[in-house]
This record gives C-alpha cells, sequence and structure tokens, in this order.
C-alpha cells in the first residue's frame, strides 16, 4: 500500500512537472511542446487554465503519453516506460473521476500500443480484445469496428510478420460494408493494400493485390467527398506500385497526384509528404530526366531535415541524398555531387549502421565519378557491411557492387554480386528499372565470357522492357502530366511566398506580444511554484503518517504468503510420504491388477504433489506455471514406467500462468490420458509419440489435448461409456473446471477437454 502511495505520488508531481516545463516552453518559444499539433496545443492551453472538464485533463495526461511515445527520436524502452506511466495514471484518473466507459476503453487501447511497441505481443492483443469483447457486450458496433482496426494496425506496427493481421483487417472491412461507412472502409483497404506492399515475398501476397486494395480505396474515397492524409497517401503507394511493374505513365500521374492532395490540404511541411517529392524523382531517374529528380530529392531532403522527429528524418534525408548524388554523377556534375554530400554529412554524421551504409555508397559512387576506382571498391563493401549489420539495403547494395565490377570489367565479381542480390529479396519485389539493367548487365558479362547464348536470351528480356519503358517515356500523356505538374508547382510557389511574407508580419507582432506575456506567465509560476512546494509538505505529512500503518499491513502480508508457502511445502511432504509408503507397500504385493493400482495411485499423488511444489516455489501465490508443469509430469511419468527413448514427447504449450483451481484437475487428466497412452497404445515395448497441446480455440475458450500415434480404438467402442476409475476421474474433473471432455480415434486415440479459463494471467505478470 505504502508503495502505491509512494508511486501515486511521483506521477502526480511528474506530471506537474512536465506541465510547468511546457509553460516555459511557451514562455520562451510561443507555443508548447508536448501536443501533437495546433488543436492539441490549444486543449492543452485551457486545461492548464482550468477552462474546462474533467476530460480534458485526461486528454493533457494523454498528449504526455503520446508524446514520449512518438515525439522522442528513437522510442528507446524509457520512453515507452514513461508513455506507459501516463496512460495508467490516465486510466486511474478517469476510475477516480468515473468517467464514462469509453475513456477508460481508449487509455486501455494505449496502453495495448505501447506493449506493442515494446514487442510484447501477447499483452497488446490480450488488452485490445478485452476492449472489444466490452464493446460487443454493449452492442457498440462503430466502436468494436474501430477497435478491430487498430489492433490491426497496432500490430503490424509492432510485428508486421503477425498472421493474424489480415484477419483484423478483414473482420473491419465486414463491419464497415454493413454499417454503411464507405470512407472506414477506404481507410482499411488502403491499410490493407500498404500491408500486402510491405510484406511481398513474406506472405500470400502480391503487388497485384496491393494494386487491387489500393484502388478500391481511392475509389470509396471519391465516393464519399473525402479529401485528407490518406488520399494522398493512397496515390503515393499506388505510384510505388506501378514503378515497381514499370507503368511509369500511371506511377508518374500518381506521384503528382499524390503531391496535389497534399498541397489542397496544406499538409506541405510535415514529414509525411517527404516520400512523395523523393518518389517523383525516382521516376524522373528512371525516364532519365536527371535534372528534374534532383530539383525533388532536394525538395525532400530539405522538408526532412526542417522536421523534429530526427532520427526518422536523418534516415530519410540518407536515402535521397544517395539518389541526389546519383542524378547529379549521371548529369555530369559530380563535383556538386561531392560537395552536397560532404556538406550534409558533417553538419549530420552517421548514427546507426544504416547511415553509415548510405554515406558508405554515397563515397563509393565519388570516388567511381572521380575514377579512384581502390577507394571506390573500399568504400562499396564498406557498405555491404554496414547494410547487412543493418538488416536492409543488403539487395540494392548488391546492385551498385554489380554495377561497378562490370565497369571494372571484373565480371565474375559482377556475376555474383548480381547473384547475391536476390538471395534477400524476390524478383517479383524488384523495380522495374532494376530488372532492365539487370538483364543488361547479363548480357554483358556472358558476351564478355563467351556465352553467347545466354547473352542474346538475356539481351531479348533487355529489349522487350526497355522498349516498354522508352514506349511509356515517349508517351503524350508522360510530357502533358510533367508539364501540367510544372504549372501548378510554380502557382503554388507564388501562393506560398505571399504566405511567408503574412507569417513574417504575424510573426513580428507576435514577438511583442510575447515578451509582454513573458512577465505575466513568469508571476504565475512563481505562484505556482508556492502552491507546488505547499503540496509537496502536505503529502510528506500524510505519507509520514501512513507509513507506520503500511509497514504493519506489509509485515501482515509476508507472514501470511510465509504461511500459505509452509503449508503447500507440508502437503508437498506428506503427499510424497503416502507414495513413499504405496512403493514401500508395493514390494509385498504380488497380484498384478493391485500393484498396478497402487502404480497408478502414485502417478495421480505425484500430480498432485507437483502441484503444491510449483505453488511454494512460485513468486504468484494461486497460479501454476503451465509449460514447466507440463514439463516436469511427463518427464516423471517417463522415468516411472522407464520408457528411456522409446516414446517421445512433443509438447506446444501456448499459454502461461493458470489458476490452482484448473491446473489441479488439468493436471490429473494429463496424468491419466500419458498413463493410459502408455499402457495400451504402446505395450509391448512400442515406439512411439505422444503430443500434449495446450492452445486458445476462441476467446476465452482452450481447449488441452493429449494425441498419441497408437493403433487408436477398437471398433465399435465408446470410450466414454467404459466404467473404469481413470475414465470417471477424467470425466469428473472436466466437468469440475466445466469443461467438456471428448475423446476421438485419428490416427492413433486423441483425449480433449475444452474448457474456459477462470483467469488469464496472475496480477504479477501484469505488472
Amino acid at each position: 500500500m505504502q508503495k502505491i502511495l509512494i508511486r501515486f505520488n511521483v506521477q502526480i508531481h511528474f506530471v506537474l512537472f512536465l506541465t510547468i516545463l511546457n509553460i516555459c516552453s511557451f514562455v520562451v518559444h510561443g507555443q508548447f511542446t508536448v501536443p501533437i499539433d495546433q488543436k492539441e496545443s490549444a486543449l492543452t492551453q485551457k486545461a492548464l487554465q482550468g477552462r474546462l472538464p474533467d476530460s480534458v485533463r485526461v486528454e493533457l495526461v494523454w498528449n504526455l503519453g503520446k508524446y514520449q511515445m512518438l515525439n522522442k527520436p528513437g522510442k528507446y524502452k524509457i520512453n515507452l516506460d514513461s508513455a506507459m506511466l501516463y496512460f495508467k495514471y490516465s486510466l486511474k484518473l478517469v476510475d477516480s473521476l468515473k468517467m464514462k466507459a469509453n475513456f477508460r476503453y481508449e487509455c486501455m487501447c494505449r496502453i495495448g500500443e505501447v506493449y506493442f511497441l515494446r514487442k510484447e505481443i501477447r499483452s497488446g492483443k490480450s488488452i485490445y480484445m478485452r476492449v472489444i469483447r466490452e464493446y460487443q457486450r454493449l452492442g457498440d458496433k462503430k466502436r468494436e469496428a474501430r477497435t478491430w482496426f487498430r489492433l490491426g494496425i497496432k500490430l503490424k506496427n509492432g510485428e508486421p510478420l503477425d498472421p493474424e493481421i489480415p484477419y483484423y483487417l478483414q473482420k473491419t472491412i465486414t463491419m464497415y460494408n454493413e454499417l454503411k461507412q464507405w470512407k472506414e472502409v477506404g481507410d482499411v483497404m488502403m491499410e490493407k493494400g500498404i500491408y500486402n506492399k510491405e510484406n511481398i515475398g513474406n506472405i500470400a501476397g502480391n503487388l497485384d493485390s496491393a494494386e487491387y486494395q489500393l484502388s478500391q480505396a481511392l475509389k470509396l474515397y471519391r465516393r464519399a467527398g473525402y479529401k485528407d492524409h490518406n488520399l494522398s497517401l493512397t496515390f503515393y503507394n499506388l505510384s510505388v506500385i506501378y514503378r515497381n511493374k514499370g507503368k511509369l505513365d500511371q506511377s508518374l500521374a500518381n506521384s503528382i497526384a499524390s503531391i496535389r492532395s497534399a498541397n489542397s490540404i496544406g499538409d506541405t511541411t510535415t514529414l509525411g509528404i517527404v516520400p512523395y517529392y523523393g518518389q517523383l524523382g525516382l521516376i524522373y531517374t528512371d525516364l532519365g530526366l536527371y535534372k528534374k529528380s534532383a530539383e525533388n530529392y532536394r525538395k525532400a531532403i530539405a522538408l526532412s531535415l526542417r522536421n523534429r522527429d530526427v532520427g526518422i528524418a536523418m534516415d530519410i534525408t540518407y536515402n535521397y541524398l544517395n539518389e541526389l548524388v546519383r542524378s547529379l554523377i549521371s548529369a555530369g556534375k559530380t563535383k556538386e555531387a561531392v560537395v552536397m554530400s560532404n556538406s550534409i554529412m558533417k553538419v549530420y554524421p552517421p548514427a546507426d549502421p544504416l547511415q553509415y551504409g548510405i554515406a558508405a555508397e554515397i563515397r563509393g559512387r565519388c570516388y567511381e565519378a572521380l575514377m579512384q576506382y581502390r577507394e571506390a571498391e573500399r568504400s562499396f563493401l564498406s557498405m555491404i557491411h554496414f547494410y547487412r549489420k543493418s538488416g536492409s539495403l543488403e539487395t540494392l547494395g548488391y546492385k551498385v557492387l554489380s554495377s561497378f565490377y562490370l565497369k571494372q570489367k571484373k565480371y565474375a565479381l559482377a556475376r555474383q554480386a548480381l547473384k547475391d542480390q536476390y538471395n534477400y529479396l524476390p524478383i517479383n519485389t524488384m523495380a522495374f528499372s532494376t530488372l532492365i539493367d539487370d538483364e543488361l548487365s547479363y548480357f554483358k558479362i556472358d558476351s564478355a565470357e563467351g556465352k553467347l547464348n545466354s547473352a542474346i536470351n538475356h539481351y531479348k528480356r533487355y529489349k522487350t522492357l526497355s522498349d516498354s519503358a522508352f514506349n511509356i517515356t515517349k508517351s503524350n500523356q508522360l510530357a502533358r502530366l510533367s508539364t501540367q505538374y510544372e504549372i501548378e508547382k510554380k502557382e503554388n510557389d507564388i501562393i506560398i511566398l505571399k504566405k511567408d511574407a503574412q507569417l513574417e508580419r504575424e510573426k513580428t507582432a507576435k514577438a511583442y506580444f510575447t515578451r509582454n506575456l513573458t512577465l505575466v506567465a513568469i508571476a504565475a509560476l512563481i505562484f505556482f511554484f508556492i502552491l507546488l512546494y505547499k503540496s509537496y509538505l502536505a503529502n510528506r505529512r500524510k505519507a509520514a503518517a501512513l507509513s507506520m500503518l503500511v509497514k504493519e499491513k506489509d509485515q501482515f502480508l509476508e507472514q501470511k504468503e510465509w504461511l500459505m508457502k509452509e503449508v503447500h511445502h507440508r502437503v508437498k511432504n506428506n503427499l510424497q510420504i503416502v507414495m513413499g509408503l504405496l512403493q514401500s507397500q508395493s514390494a509385498y504385493i504380488k497380484n498384478k491388477e493391485a500393484l498396478r493400482a497402487i502404480r497408478n495411485s502414485e502417478n495421480r499423488m505425484h500430480s498432485v504433489a507437483l502441484i503444491h511444489q510449483k505453488l511454494y516455489q512460485s513468486d504468484s501465490p494461486g497460479f501454476i506455471n503451465m509449460p514447466e508443469y507440463i514439463d516436469e509430469l511427463i518427464n516423471y511419468l517417463r522415468d516411472s514406467f522407464d520408457l528411456g527413448n522409446r516414446i517421445h514427447f512433443k509438447k506446444d504449450i501456448k499459454f502461461d500462468n493458470l489458476n490452482v483451481n484448473q491446473a489441479l484437475p488439468l493436471g490429473l487428466i494429463i496424468n491419466e490420458a500419458i498413463t493410459n497412452a502408455i499402457k495400451y497404445a504402446f505395450a509391448g515395448k512400442v515406439f512411439g509419440s505422444v503430443v500434449v497441446s495446450f492452445l486458445p480455440i476462441e476467446y476465452g475458450l482452450y481447449c488441452l489435448i493429449v494425441k498419441d500415434d497408437g493403433p487408436g480404438l477398437p471398433s465399435g467402442l465408446d470410450p466414454l461409456n467404459i466404467k473404469s476409475m481413470g475414465m470417471n476421474l477424467m470425466k469428473g474433473l472436466s466437468k469440475q473446471i466445466g469443461g467438456k471432455l471428448s475423446i476421438e480415434d485419428a490416427q492413433g486415440t486423441s483425449v480433449c477437454v475444452k474448457f474456459k479459463i477462470e483467469h488469464l494471467t496472475d496480477n504479477s505478470s501484469n505488472g
């Protein structure tokens, strides 16, 4: 109790401390740093001044959590822990103020999001499923659908290869279709398309399905008259797909549409628009229009450097700096490429393996253009090393290395590098221009090595692909799109200049206002510190008064916990004494049936004794770690029946801690099922295997299965009607936990118990 009070007190003061820091930031810079946008900034100011209700107080704490979770560079564990602290505090605040249930569920979802970012996937799913079940109970279809969607998106961010993501997204689409919310259906279709695009080669999806889903999202947005960030993002992802498929006319049209859409809603300065300009630069590079590509790369770099999220911005900056250097060198501006890259990397040196790899690639390109080939090769090999260390871009690195070796007429090394690039990425994910270059490279290598038939085949494929791309570049539509975009861009530049002039005038007026406001803010801060200090002294007196009571309570709790462990220890010892007596008695019994009954009793007692042993060894009273318990029970039975390696046991346990009220009956059922398999399925020293699985099958419903690959049940035998102690015991124990027992004959004998879990996790595991 004392620890909880102290933690609660620390949380309150920490929140107040950050609030003071934000007021200071407002005084110095004229804006708050915690909120994500201007709307949240205004709400936070009013909350600090006490003009809004309790819901806004919760929103303020949410903003602090979001700042730690999203705005801090790198998302380090300490930042995520801080975010978790704020969100759990907001949950306590909601409960103490007895606010609407929706506030509580939103707090829970934010806690789940932090779990996903911390890679604690099971905990994150559990939180979201609890919220979904509550909305199902309330019949709130809209919020249920939104929570399914959030679960899929947050899980995609935390564990993109999780096989349940497509199910969550499709579930959302079905519900939104039933609700006829077309804009929301478009949002989910867009995310599903992006998911398929990003996971190509890892899942059973492809670019065609991603193209279809994004096109459907675009139709739904137009149907709903929707114009927002997601519309721009849909155009952008369609452009990426069309470029990878070699449809440069459609890629260019969608790339221009993404920028036009972003400009129409004023989204021209955020980090999100940077890839739009970068994508347009890549298309112009494929078309050989290096001047236009360099112009767009410069725009992307300038916008990324302007962003406050330094970690993400610098990854993007290095990527497009690499492309800018390539365009400048291709345009014969090597000196400008060297000066540009050196100036940026000097101010923003590489900070991680990915950035070191890109920096090495940039240096290699510059050395190669300057004909310093030894330094270029050293840089390119360093590039491969860092790309491999970062776990990304290694495929493109081998492509660069192959091109370098080909120019140096090192054909064997060039061929090996070309081959290596496909070890890390499937061919159907390569950009169209990359495939054209690869076919031409193979043609040159085969020609140089005298492999004429192979060279001719590669040249034919090269001509087929390049002719297609060439025809696209010659089309009137392409020229018309490019010209129209240039006109719009100049008009937008004029509008931006006018806005900049207006902003300068407003900034001057704001400076005078800030100066006057500073004096008032300083006086308010002094008053605030006095109140805070008085609150600190009052809390300190209360803490001292409660300290003795809490200390006595902690002592009583420790004594109770010790006594409970002692009881379990003694019960376990008593059971072992009884087992020892039975073992001694069995030495004098000649009747096989009696001896078998005694042996079965020993095994049953051991399964119960093992439960009590786990209880007095556990730090979570009342809960049993099922994987450890089942493993020790199997080892005991293997030794008891002297199986050696005759029977192979396999385990598939997807559950950790289980309430002892259910763990004890399940342990006895496992004991009976394995014992029957040993005695009847593998009698006569027959070799075989037994599989023990404990898996979820529905929400809150689990299944325990013990299956052997023996001869199976005799024909016509109904095992549930067998009158034996073991069968009666399994049926009685199944009813005791509210479960259903079934025994089936399927390439062996399968014993299955389906039941509902009383408590998913113990309190200690929830932290």
